[in-house]
């Protein structure tokens, strides 16, 4: 329950067993935190990622597809910004609140979850999981000047996106789940530092 001394253990842990170029360069942190609506008690928990998925989860829409704003709509719902989405982005598997036991008040309480990006490092990597949009009908929108000082007191750089990596599918793709087939292939886009 203690959030500087789950911090600390984080710190020591990870330091030690983790004095490595991949590390210092690629690895950042996530702080997460559960606090009980019985209790009111926050506990903390912080994890390393070499790479921050984002699952993208699509929409279903209130309105058929004959109706005549059917594709205005659609491409609406199904757009998400980063990072103005991003608390909701990182943790996707939870609805934010749930039923569990709280060992401070030993009862059985709604929780309420938070993730935060706690650092980052030199390297940021986005992955974007779609794995329920197969066919890549949601829109991710990402800015060039990524900033996240609003995250955490420790977040102190812009970043600057250097390039991505996309799968592109063809309309008539008829096995979506196949990784690389006739019908899709990936391709790499990046910024070239000398043209900008």
């Amino acid at each position: 329950y203690n959030e500087d001394e789950m911090l600390q253990k984080f710190v020591d842990l990870y330091t030690n067993d983790n004095n490595n170029l991949i590390y210092k360069k690629f690895h950042n942190i996530i702080k997460s935190s559960k606090k009980c609506k019985g209790c009111n008690k926050c506990s903390y928990d912080y994890n390393s990622f070499p790479t921050l998925k984002i699952s993208l989860i699509r929409s279903n829409t209130l309105i058929g597809p004959i109706h005549p704003d059917y594709e205005i709509y659609n491409a609406l719902i199904n757009r998400v910004c980063f990072p103005e989405n991003l608390s909701q982005l990182l943790s996707p598997s939870y609805s934010s609140i749930k039923k569990e036991f709280c060992k401070n008040c030993n009862n059985l309480n709604e929780m309420i979850y938070s993730n935060n990006i706690f650092t980052i490092k030199e390297y940021f990597i986005i992955n974007i999981d779609r794995e329920n949009d197969p066919k890549n009908e949601m829109m991710f929108i990402f800015p060039e000047i990524l900033d996240l000082r609003k995250q955490s007191k420790c977040i102190i750089n812009l970043y600057q996106l250097a390039g991505v990596i996309c799968k592109k599918i063809k309309e008539n793709n008829a096995n979506i789940n196949e990784q690389i087939n006739e019908n899709s292939k990936y391709i790499c886009y990046f910024k070239i530092e000398k043209s900008n």
